[in-house]
């Protein structure tokens, strides 16, 4: 049987996690804010679909494809993105959102590594248990290795400087 990240499940880990954390006094704030926002899935009856459905948390209930439509999406039939296909919304661009949500995953491994030091676990087979997962990241197996030879810092790291400069 397959393992499918639903909201529940992602809850339940994340919530196995903040609460040992909380037990130990460490601060997790990414992880405990994404708590918070599955747990306002699960309000929403979401519990058993996949855990992508959390952009739904920011549109409103009228507008269900309003990510399709503001990125100028072919099946959006909207013709405000001025020709330019990675124009969203105010400048914003679909670069800008990739660097954001790349330097958001720094942050979590940052966040969650120190975590894993504090506790005594095992980094590596932390990276193992990760990596093949089936909620794995990309931005986790490009930057683990880098980040942990840094003290899972980004400074000096080649890509994610550039991502951090351009934001």
């Amino acid at each position: 049987h397959k393992y499918v990240p639903s909201v529940h499940n992602r809850h339940h880990t994340q919530g196995i996690i903040t609460q040992t954390a909380r037990t130990h006094h460490f601060p997790l704030p990414l992880l405990a804010t994404a708590e918070q926002l599955y747990l306002s899935a699960l309000t929403q009856g979401w519990g058993p679909e996949d855990d992508c459905v959390l952009v739904r948390l920011y549109l409103p209930p009228s507008q269900p494809h309003l990510v399709a439509t503001q990125a100028g999406h072919p099946s959006s039939n909207n013709n405000n993105n001025n020709n330019n296909p990675s124009a969203i919304h105010h400048n914003v661009t679909w670069e800008t959102i990739r660097d954001i949500m790349i330097a958001v995953h720094m942050a979590a491994i940052t966040e969650a590594m120190a975590f894993c030091q504090f506790l005594d676990v095992d980094v590596e087979l932390m990276y193992d248990i990760v990596a093949n997962a089936a909620g794995n990241s990309k931005v986790f197996g490009e930057f683990f290795k880098g980040m942990q030879g840094k003290g899972w810092r980004v400074e000096g790291l080649e890509r994610g400087g550039e991502v951090v400069g351009r934001l």
